[in-house]
């Protein structure tokens, strides 16, 4: 029941057979339809016929291929550089300019904090509060009168006193003559303040009822006697260390302005030895006083005598410029 053509035509020789070629679709680097063109299709034994002659031969450009393999076997793609698998117009291509390393795995690390500002400058210091209390040496007084009516024959020193609060007491050293007297302590000598100078050179002040010592200016605290004028001629009586007490014992500013007097006599100790300020030493703050007399910045007529003899090297009866030739050579001799 064959068809008068089927021996011709079924059993006659079959067409020829055309295979797949890489060539044929540019498929090198991937799949061909039945076969492929990758470097991985001779371990699966399904490469296209023409694969080893086209794929494996030809050069391999990066045209029109930038981010891709034109073969299969080079690369175009940033890539490329880490692997070492680039076509060799790559960078002629695909601008030459070589990708950046993959990410790093690891976090970058932190940024350095910014440098610290510098402190703030220190503020200066705060000046030392006002002295509540000043006192001073008043002038030696010649021949004073005892206040209970008895002539005392030589001369007598009085501390005075400046205060701008009322107070109940004090204390200082005193390194000079002893007294042969004194007065109560307070204004005219009427507060009935108890004065005590011990043998270890303190100076006591106080009233054991409490009674205050005003504020004001110029008030007389305490004032000392002598004999006479002859056991304390050209002697000097110092005080330091003062302690003032207010209220319940409370402390308070203590300033001593003049903390030295000078008993006069027939001529001065300090004739001729460049102490013109009268402190007992002889140093810069004496030519500095001797200058501004003679540039008229002081008046000498300002001067104790025994300060002006003091000063007066040459005994010409003025200060001038040989006189501070003088007390430079007794401080630097």
């Amino acid at each position: 029941d064959c068809c008068p053509d089927y021996t011709d035509f079924c059993l006659g020789a079959s067409p020829p057979f055309t295979p797949v070629l890489c060539a044929d679709e540019n498929s090198c680097g991937g799949s061909a339809s039945d076969c492929w063109c990758d470097s991985s299709c001779t371990s699966f034994a399904d490469c296209c016929p023409d694969y080893t002659d086209f794929c494996l031969v030809a050069p391999g450009s990066c045209e029109d291929s930038c981010g891709a393999s034109p073969n299969g076997i080079c690369f175009c793609d940033e890539l490329c550089t880490l692997y070492i698998d680039c076509c060799d117009d790559y960078e002629e291509e695909c601008d030459g300019v070589a990708p950046r390393p993959p990410p790093s795995p690891f976090p970058p690390p932190p940024p350095f904090p910014p440098p610290s500002p510098p402190p703030p400058p220190s503020p200066p210091p705060s000046p030392p509060p006002p002295p509540d209390v000043q006192i001073y040496f008043d002038d030696p007084l010649p021949f004073p009168s005892f206040p209970g009516g008895e002539f005392i024959g030589g001369p007598a020193w009085q501390i005075r006193y400046t205060a701008d609060v009322e107070w109940f007491g004090f204390q200082m050293d005193y390194v000079g003559p002893i007294p042969t007297a004194s007065s109560n302590t307070g204004v005219d000598g009427t507060l009935g303040y108890a004065v005590d100078l011990g043998a270890n050179g303190i100076l006591l002040g106080y009233s054991a009822i409490n009674t205050p010592m005003p504020a004001g200016s110029d008030l007389l605290l305490v004032e000392f006697y002598y004999d006479d004028a002859a056991s304390v001629e050209g002697q000097s009586a110092t005080i330091s260390g003062f302690l003032a007490s207010g209220f319940e014992g409370t402390e308070l500013v203590g300033l001593i302005v003049v903390d030295t007097v000078l008993f006069g006599g027939p001529g001065c100790p300090n004739a001729g030895d460049g102490d013109v300020n009268l402190d007992m030493e002889t140093n810069v703050l004496d030519v500095v006083l001797v200058v501004n007399i003679i540039i008229g910045v002081t008046d000498v007529m300002e001067l104790e005598e025994c300060g002006f003899e003091g000063g007066d090297l040459n005994t010409d009866g003025n200060l001038d410029v040989l006189d501070v030739v003088g007390i430079v050579n007794i401080i630097t001799s």
